[in-house]
C-alpha cells in the first residue's frame, strides 16, 4: 500500500488521502469497510483522491493518524 498512497492530509472537516493514479477505489473500500469503530463516517474515491467523512471532527487528528498507520505513510 505505501508505494499507492502518496499522502495523508486534512483541514479540520475531511480527511484527504492522495493516491498514484487508479488507487483510490481499492483502497477507499477497504476504509469504508473499517468503519464507523475507526472514525470513518464514509469515503468517496476519484481516480488518485479519497475524501474521508470522519465521525466526529474533534477527533480528526487520532483518526487521520490512525489512517497513516493503516497504510504505512
Amino acid at each position: 500500500i505505501q508505494s499507492v498512497v502518496v499522502s495523508v492530509k486534512h483541514n479540520n472537516m475531511q480527511i484527504i488521502v492522495k493516491t498514484g493514479i487508479g488507487g483510490a477505489p481499492l483502497i477507499s473500500r477497504m476504509l469504508d469497510s473499517m468503519g464507523e469503530s475507526a472514525g470513518i463516517l464514509g469515503t468517496l474515491a476519484g481516480d488518485d483522491t479519497i475524501f474521508i467523512a470522519p465521525v466526529d471532527v474533534d477527533n480528526i487528528e487520532k483518526i487521520t493518524e490512525d489512517v497513516k498507520r493503516l497504510l504505512d505513510v
